[in-house]
């Protein structure tokens, strides 16, 4: 069977036999609808807060929180619906970077759009390490420092513009996320993102999860009573498939459903062969496309074989992750390299990474240098459709296949079917 796997040009198309194909997956699309009428009717609909009129008619000011290039977020469209709401007031639209690059133009034409022109004097951009803009407000239970950029603090008013989708280990993104690590100090995020190193930090889970726990009692330190939240969930076509408006909490607990609808995908017993494949704008870098590694792997059976196919256009990223894995001899030193001294901000990346190469054989298709690749126990491939082939040839004639597209947002929800299904 063909597929094609797009959009990058070295990405086109690939083939599987049938008798080994199991099922090409992404996020599930939404029945044809008009995309605006869900925003106004959200705006209309608000949850446990008056309309974004009222809510906002004695304000002086106003701070738009918006995510940055690395989500799928209708940030533009959101922002053409509100933006006159606003009136004479003095807005700030501050892109909520959390630990992430500064976005270039490039990137702030990704985020705005057809609004770039229009409000450019008003964005500013979020810098973690700045810790002159930052202000400490507290500590949560697990030892936290909660210190948030001093504009978002003092504002009258917050409207937060901001998605839902899963996240390997704060369960989802969106709600608390724009300000924990959206708007918070490079300490904060540390502090937070430490906890990804713990068993219940895990994709999908929310109950128990000590990184989300850890973001709401960030929130209730920061404070959500001037806050009003927009929350939008996007389907495998990036249209608009649900809308949430109102309280930060509230319209994230109302997209939970949509977005658990839209990513998790069943899967009949575990693989042999899985193919992630990461678009954009989760293809930036092999940072942000491990990602898909993390969920991908839940359908590899141990032993198996995991094909990432990402351009990771701009590198490595953040190269911490990179630095640590790159430093060992083998993946299962990882762990005991991070424990044996204070936690640095890449480390739970790293860790996650290590994991799953402990289990499963990864292969990259990307633009990075092999030897980039190779350093940290990926093999390098020059294109996906030979990966395929020689993961066939070394697996056998009965080898069961899997290919995920948009694998950074769709997770598989593996049901063994019976206990001799684990995949041959």
């Amino acid at each position: 069977m063909k597929i094609a796997i797009g959009p990058h040009e070295s990405f086109d198309q690939i083939e599987i036999p049938d008798r080994n194909l199991v099922g090409v997956y992404g996020p599930s699309s939404a029945p044809e609808h008009d995309e605006k009428a869900l925003l106004v009717r959200a705006l209309e609909q608000p949850l446990g807060r008056p309309g974004l009129d009222d809510f906002i008619a004695d304000a002086e000011d106003v701070v738009v929180l918006v995510n940055d290039p690395s989500r799928a977020t209708p940030t533009p469209m959101a922002l053409e619906h509100v933006w006159d709401a606003f009136g004479t007031r003095q807005v700030s639209v501050v892109v909520a970077t959390g630990s992430h690059r500064v976005p270039d133009e490039a990137g702030l034409s990704y985020i705005f759009g057809r609004m770039l022109r229009r409000i450019r004097p008003c964005i500013q951009i979020h810098r973690a390490r700045d810790d002159e803009e930052m202000i400490t407000l507290g500590r949560t239970s697990r030892g936290t420092e909660v210190a948030i950029n001093r504009r978002v603090r003092d504002a009258s008013r917050v409207v937060v513009i901001g998605s839902l989708e899963p996240h390997y280990f704060a369960g989802f993104t969106g709600g608390r996320k724009s300000f924990l690590p959206g708007v918070s100090a490079y300490r904060t995020i540390e502090g937070n993102h430490r906890l990804a190193l713990l068993p219940d930090a895990k994709c999908l889970k929310l109950d128990g999860n000590p990184v989300h726990e850890d973001m709401l009692e960030a929130m209730e330190v920061i404070g959500e009573e001037n806050v009003f939240a927009l929350q939008f969930v996007i389907d495998g076509k990036r249209r608009l498939a649900s809308a949430c408006a109102g309280e930060l909490g509230a319209a994230f607990a109302a997209s939970l459903g949509p977005a658990k609808e839209i990513a998790s995908v069943p899967v009949h017993g575990l693989m042999d062969v899985v193919i992630a494949v990461v678009n954009p704008p989760m293809d930036i870098d092999l940072y942000q496309s491990h990602k898909a590694i993390q969920h991908a792997s839940l359908a590899v059976r141990d032993g198996g074989i995991l094909i990432l196919v990402s351009s990771c256009r701009e590198g490595v990223g953040p190269s911490t992750f990179h630095e640590i894995l790159a430093g060992v001899e083998n993946p299962g030193d990882v762990r005991a390299i991070i424990g044996e001294r204070p936690y640095r901000l890449g480390d739970h990346t790293a860790a996650r990474f290590a994991d799953v190469l402990e289990r499963v054989r990864v292969c990259a298709v990307t633009d990075l240098p092999p030897g980039v690749l190779e350093r940290v126990f990926v093999e390098a491939a020059s294109d996906v459709q030979g990966a395929i082939d020689r993961a066939l040839g070394e697996v056998g004639q009965d080898a069961r296949v899997l290919v995920l597209t948009d694998a950074n947002v769709v997770v598989p929800n593996v049901q063994v079917r019976d206990p001799g299904d684990v995949g041959v």
